[in-house]
This record gives structure tokens, C-alpha cells and sequence, in this order.
């Protein structure tokens, strides 16, 4: 009757309340929520700043090992060790940011961790400069061993005359392309040597189909 119902309305009220409470109690807190590794490293509880030591101490220098192989074609080169490096700072950041997406459903995600949900983080690595210098090197070598290579239109001046050679279609390195694929491939070879795999990623260089040019 009227009783049970004032109960059910008094119930519901102290939930949203608790929901309230849990999304405040996310908002606010400055830790990692429960539950969250990243790397191998449970850092659930963490500040960013402690999360960045942890990360640090779990690298250790792995990340200097690693070689990057690329391949395009019947072409192969490498990026030697060095040329990777973890980027711990934006992983401890991204750690802290799950369950803060969304503010209306933080605290759904909060009970969730509570509750023993893990999330598995990749921690995500980037190229350092001595690696990007390398991998530029690399698209040169790899551009002028091109199977296919587009080639450009010419024009050159003899006496009173201009004379136009148009382009040849066919396949161009996509060096943009490639530099995204390189993140992801550092980040993917880091995590896989701290899971206990080879210190060896591949990365295959990124070619696109160039019309001709007239």
C-alpha cells in the first residue's frame, strides 16, 4: 500500500543519492580507479604522479631494446635500438581517465571496478628523435628501391623550346601514414617485450597508388 510505496520512493532516492556520492567520489579523487593495469602493472589506487614510477620501474629500459623491422616490398631496413621510448607520462594519464569519460556514467563504471572489472591497458610508446631521424632515412632508401614507383612529370628549356615529359603511374611511399603506423607499432613491440615476448616489432611502410600526372 502507501507504506510500501513511501518505502520504494525512500530506496530510490538513497540509490541515486549513492550514485551521486560515487560520482562525486570519482570526479574528485585524483587516484586511478580499482582494477586498472597498463603494461603488465596493476595501477589501480595510483596517483599519476605514483603511476608514472611504477611505469618507469617496469620499463627499465626495455624500450631502448627494442628494433623496429620494416618492410615494403622486397626492400627490408630497421630502426636500431633507441629509437623507441615509452611515453609513461600520457599513460599514467590515460589510466587516470577511465571511468571519467562520461561524466553520467562514471559512477556505473566506478561500481564496475569495485566489483573486480579489470581493464588492460596498452602503454603507449613514441618514437624518440634519433627514431624519427632513422625512419626518415629509411622512407629515402626504401622510395628510391620502390617496385612500381610513380614517376613525376618533367619539363626542361632547349633553345626556343619547352619540352614535357608527362608523369607514370604507380605506387608512392605514404610517409604520413607510415610515421602513424610507427607510434602504433612502438607501442604494440613495448608491450609485447614487457609481456615477456621478442624485442622485435615489424612495421611495413605504408604505399599508395599515384595517378599520372600530365
Amino acid at each position: 500500500g502507501r507504506t510500501a510505496l513511501i518505502a520504494a520512493v525512500i530506496a530510490a532516492g538513497a540509490l541515486v543519492l549513492c550514485y551521486a556520492a560515487l560520482c562525486i567520489y570519482t570526479g574528485l579523487s585524483g587516484t586511478i580507479l580499482p582494477h586498472i593495469s597498463m603494461g603488465g602493472v596493476d595501477l589501480g589506487g595510483m596517483t599519476r604522479t605514483q603511476a608514472v614510477e611504477a611505469l618507469s620501474r617496469a620499463v627499465d629500459g626495455r624500450d631502448g631494446q627494442l628494433t623496429v623491422e620494416l618492410s615494403c616490398g622486397t626492400w627490408s631496413g630497421e630502426l636500431p635500438q633507441g629509437s623507441v621510448q615509452a611515453d609513461v607520462a600520457a599513460g599514467a594519464e590515460d589510466a587516470w581517465q577511465v571511468g571519467r569519460e562520461n561524466p553520467v556514467t562514471m559512477g556505473a563504471r566506478l561500481i564496475g571496478q569495485l566489483l573486480g572489472n579489470s581493464v588492460q591497458l596498452d602503454l603507449p610508446a613514441v618514437l624518440t628523435e634519433e627514431g624519427e631521424q632513422a625512419l626518415e632515412e629509411e622512407m629515402d632508401q626504401a622510395d628510391r628501391e620502390l617496385p612500381g614507383r610513380a614517376v613525376q612529370p618533367t619539363w626542361r628549356v632547349e633553345e626556343d623550346k619547352l619540352i614535357f615529359t608527362t608523369g607514370v603511374p604507380g605506387r608512392t611511399l605514404d610517409r604520413e601514414q607510415t610515421r602513424q603506423d610507427a607510434e602504433d607499432a612502438a607501442t604494440r613491440g613495448l608491450n609485447d617485450s614487457l609481456a615477456g615476448g621478442e624485442d622485435r616489432v615489424e612495421l611495413p611502410l605504408a604505399v599508395e597508388e599515384t595517378p599520372a600526372q600530365s
